[in-house]
């Protein structure tokens, strides 16, 4: 594989993308009005845009996995990334999960009308709190890769001896519903990291972005979920017009991203090694 690579500036900044996508997408109306207006097609505008968010990390997820695997890599090696997965992915995702089951029973205690709807009795349910459902659900697509990275052996020995056909073949049991489309997806991002012209050319792009907006995109990520869905259904509760949606999207936008980038800011000023816990050292 040759020197190791290290310049993922470009998968720093994609990632800066695909979190503010993600927010914008959890921040629309649960049910956007059909009324043609231009608020409204700007709203489905933006759900149909921000489709290939998820998909996008999927991949970005496979390239860093398998950026400088060596060519004939030892178990060891595999045992070294996954044990670093621990810390990254199932740490992170257990104390959000559990964050988010304690949101659900205070509000389920002292605000019953607050959360209802959404989960109904499930949140009582440990299994379905961390991981069948989870709690938390736009985790689902960390629990997706931590099942996805123990397969990363058999990932590589495709991309290793079948290159870019094997992705292609993925690709389309994914597509048939054959498969579950995450292990295309890592699969793709794999193949990226392992062919050198495609590997070039993601590492060959400068950027300047700061290694800090790792752990912003990463806990935004962790923790935008169940503050937003609180949030919009205060918002979009007091009128239906269309100024309104509008005015409401953007302050449950706003104010999504302002708090969460300042309670980020304070845990990484005067506590450094929770955040670093949090967000699984990123």
């Amino acid at each position: 594989m040759g020197k190791p690579v290290q310049n993922t500036q470009l998968v720093d900044f994609l990632k800066i993308v695909l979190t503010l996508g993600i927010v914008l997408r959890h921040a629309t109306p649960a049910q956007i009005p059909s009324d043609g207006s231009v608020v409204s097609t700007v709203l489905r505008g933006i759900v149909l845009l921000t489709e290939v968010c998820v998909p996008l990390f999927f991949v970005l997820s496979g390239f860093l996995f398998f950026l400088n695997v060596p060519e004939d890599p030892a178990s060891s090696w595999f045992g070294k990334k996954l044990g670093r997965r621990v810390h990254s992915l199932l740490i992170p995702y257990l104390v959000a999960n559990l964050f988010a089951w304690a949101c659900y029973a205070a509000a389920y205690r002292w605000y019953p009308g607050m959360m209802g709807g959404f989960l109904g009795e499930n949140w009582k349910d440990p299994l379905y709190a961390l991981w069948n459902g989870p709690i938390n659900m736009s985790l689902w697509f960390i629990r997706e890769l931590i099942k996805v990275s123990l397969l990363a052996p058999v990932v590589y020995l495709l991309v290793r001896y079948t290159r870019w056909w094997g992705v292609l073949a993925l690709g389309v049991l994914g597509f048939l519903n054959q498969i579950p489309l995450p292990w295309f997806y890592f699969s793709l991002g794999a193949m990226t990291a392992y062919d050198p012209r495609t590997r070039g050319w993601v590492c060959g792009v400068r950027m300047n972005v700061s290694p800090a907006w790792r752990g912003w995109c990463y806990f935004v990520y962790l923790y935008h979920y169940v503050p937003i869905i609180t949030v919009k259904k205060l918002a979009y509760g007091y009128s239906s017009a269309a100024w309104a949606q509008a005015l409401a999207y953007l302050l449950v936008v706003v104010l999504i991203l302002g708090a969460l980038s300042l309670v980020w800011a304070l845990l990484r000023r005067y506590m450094p090694r929770v955040l670093g816990v949090l967000i699984g050292g990123k």
